[in-house]
């Protein structure tokens, strides 16, 4: 349903057979998305550097095209985590850059997710703006080693407590064999995240940039339906879901 207001852009066109056409009017629904990105930053990530950076800006950059709000918080991590981008309209984020991404130290993965969950939630609590939806993405290419604050217990309760609040999370990996996949596997499953949920890929430059694609695609899947959930339009680019592959090679 379309609501008139003073604010409205309001325009009245007589079709050719005398039909009524409103343009410009605003919906009184309106979708809304947090996107959170964890995103390993230890001195294991240094080699991948650009490629990371570069398929960051990519995945911000594609899902400024989309209809719908989305907010996106980002977050790194490696002995200590930092908030390097607060909770912002997607539309006015600036690209990461080599001088906000500088990989070095452990990885503290429970303090990061844990941290960078705590922050946002409290971010949308204060705001007049409350989300539909939530992606949350953690990308690492290592394993959990250095974290003081949250245990792995506390912050699988976290993340069950988002799932059931609808949130779409992805647990993006580096691994080099099976054996490796198997165990990143795992320990997203320790986290309560399903297997069908875990991205592993190659630790080389075009797996980091296979990944980031794959994230791009299952966003946009997830935004674009829930546009169509709450505004009642149908799915402007028709996207679905990227097939799960387990594995982006490099």
């Amino acid at each position: 349903m379309y609501q008139l207001g003073v604010t409205d852009v309001e325009e009245l066109i007589m079709n050719m057979d005398g039909s009524d056409i409103l343009i410009g009017l605003e919906r009184e629904e309106e979708s809304v998305c947090d996107i959170l990105l964890i995103i390993d930053s230890s001195g294991s990530m240094m080699d991948l550097r650009s490629d990371a950076i570069g398929g960051i800006n990519s995945f911000i950059e594609e899902q400024k095209k989309l209809p719908g709000r989305a907010f996106l918080t980002m977050v790194t991590f490696s002995s200590t985590w930092e908030v390097v981008r607060e909770r912002t309209n997607i539309q006015t984020v600036e690209p990461m850059t080599a001088e906000s991404y500088v990989p070095n130290g452990m990885t503290a993965m429970w303090d990061a997710i844990g941290g960078a969950l705590d922050y946002l939630n409290g971010a949308v609590d204060e705001s007049e703006v409350q989300p539909q939806g939530k992606v949350i993405a953690i990308f690492t290419d290592g394993e959990e080693n250095s974290s003081r604050e949250y245990t792995m217990d506390r912050v699988k309760d976290m993340l069950e407590q988002e799932k059931g609040s609808g949130a779409m999370i992805q647990y993006l990996a580096a691994a080099e064999d099976a054996l490796q996949r198997e165990r990143m596997t795992h320990m997203a499953i320790d986290l309560g995240i399903g297997p069908d949920m875990v991205e592993t890929f190659h630790h080389t430059g075009q797996g980091v940039t296979g990944v980031a694609q794959f994230l791009t695609t299952s966003t946009t899947s997830y935004r674009t339906q829930m546009y169509t959930n709450t505004t009642g339009n149908p799915n402007p680019l028709n996207t679905l879901m990227p097939k799960h592959t387990g594995e982006w090679e490099g």
